[in-house]
């Protein structure tokens, strides 16, 4: 049985897995328990709104990295598709480098604001919005990490080639 390598892209992978499944499933029982509440007493409660905004913060933002190196954001490919494989290389290229370039921006602004909001607190909770500005700055730091990874050799494209020196 082969066992598969263990590193810090998949343990990256695993750990935003089971957070962000942990915040959507808290969001979505939330979100149920609010309605249901609304229809029966014809009352909304603040406190879990305020709960639920703020996963929705962390699940929106924290597969961003995973999502954007898997191809799976939303891409309005059918240009790209009529290119031949050198010309997509060269668009895949230039996107990544401008993917780079404004989720470095949005990195170092949200890295501000989420140092500046230390002080900051919502309205019925109390919650400080550092913790939720902080989805915010993880998830633009994976998605910056995963584009430098991208573009490191590995290991593993060292072994593919027979290189005897790993």
């Amino acid at each position: 049985m082969k066992q598969k390598s263990w590193n810090f892209v998949s343990w990256m992978d695993k750990a935003v897995d089971i957070v962000g499944g942990s915040l959507f499933f808290v969001m979505v029982m939330l979100t149920g328990f609010n309605v249901v509440t609304f229809w029966v007493t014809g009352r909304r409660y603040g406190q879990l709104e305020e709960l639920v905004v703020s996963c929705l913060v962390w699940v929106t933002y924290l597969s961003l990295g995973q999502h954007y190196r898997d191809k799976e954001c939303i891409r309005a490919d059918f240009l790209l598709t009529a290119l031949p494989p050198k010309g997509q290389k060269a668009v895949e290229v230039l996107t990544d480098l401008a993917a780079l370039v404004i989720g470095g921006v949005i990195l170092y602004f949200g890295l501000l604001l989420m140092l500046r909001s230390t002080d900051k607190h919502t309205g019925v909770l109390k919650i400080c919005y550092f913790w939720i500005d902080l989805g915010l700055v993880l998830g633009f730091a994976s998605l910056v990490f995963n584009i430098i990874w991208k573009y490191v050799p590995h290991k593993k494209a060292q072994e593919k080639e027979g290189d005897p020196a790993c």
